[in-house]
């Protein structure tokens, strides 16, 4: 892949990748790049609505299991972003957190992008650490505020600098390498969020989770669940899932009789939930 460097068109031989932290610039600028951040994914707020009767979830027992609570009343919801705290459990072992920038080359796409665009040698590409939260909202009652759930994956954030040590995220023109907006991550790593989860419930070497969606049907509905498949770790390689998980509101249910004994710990999803996910 060709690319510009000083005005001239060179095909590199080796591209050197340096990650930077946030420690190597200076405090306001690392300050200015977070709040920058923080702002974009104050505004991908996403709202639904919870039936009467279905599930959801605000906390997790010692174990790591979601609490799963039927709603009494029809009632809405929102899903919010926030960058992870460095301090947080939930930081986990990301390459590139957003206290530990990492570029991609100032004036070239990174290497697993397959677009032509150039890429301003004022643009960096960052992977932050992202977690989400719901937040319910009964009728007439104050609304409910569940625990953070560590998201699935960092989502590519692309920050514009101004020079004068403003930070901007830019509308997606660049993507990050597939073409995705941020909002377009956000809203697909929902179910990889609860796909993480899953796999803490299940326990290291128990099972292994199939991450993503599919399944009898299922599909990935963002913010108003998904399937998720449910393989067992016995050294073979099965061609259909032991069972499916359904992830909705904050919850995970066991969709079929093969997740029900695989997890007994899990509530049965009831059929309308069933079909939301399915449909």
């Amino acid at each position: 892949q060709h690319v510009r460097i000083g005005g001239q068109t060179v095909l590199p031989s080796l591209t050197l990748f340096v990650l930077v932290g946030a420690g190597d610039l200076p405090p306001e600028l690392a300050s200015s790049a977070q709040a920058a951040v923080s702002a974009a994914l104050d505004g991908m707020k996403l709202h639904t609505t919870v039936p009467r009767g279905d599930y959801f979830a605000t906390k997790e027992d010692a174990k790591g299991v979601p609490v799963a609570r039927r709603a009494s009343s029809t009632m809405s919801a929102d899903l919010n972003f926030f960058v992870t705290p460095p301090d947080s459990t939930m930081a986990g072992a990301a390459l590139c957190a957003l206290d530990g920038f990492c570029p991609a080359p100032l004036d070239s796409p990174p290497p697993y992008s397959q677009q032509t665009t150039q890429v301003p040698d004022n643009v960096w590409n960052v992977s932050v650490t992202v977690s989400m939260r719901w937040t319910f909202r009964p009728p007439g009652q104050a609304p409910l505020v569940a625990a953070p759930v560590a998201f699935g994956g960092g989502p590519s954030v692309w920050l514009a600098y101004d020079g004068t040590g403003g930070w901007q995220v830019t509308v997606s023109s660049f993507g990050d390498g597939t073409g995705q907006t941020l909002g377009d991550q956000l809203r697909q790593g929902i179910c990889w969020a609860g796909a993480t989860l899953l796999g803490n419930v299940g326990g290291p070497g128990q099972h292994q989770f199939g991450m993503g969606t599919g399944g009898d049907g299922g599909k990935d509905q963002g913010v108003d669940g998904c399937v998720i498949q449910l393989f067992l770790n016995d050294g073979s390689s099965p061609s259909s899932p032991s069972g499916n998980v359904i992830w909705r509101f904050g919850a995970l249910l066991a969709a079929d009789a093969g997740a029900q004994k695989l997890l007994p710990m899990l509530p049965a999803a009831p059929d309308d939930e069933v079909k939301a996910v399915t449909r």
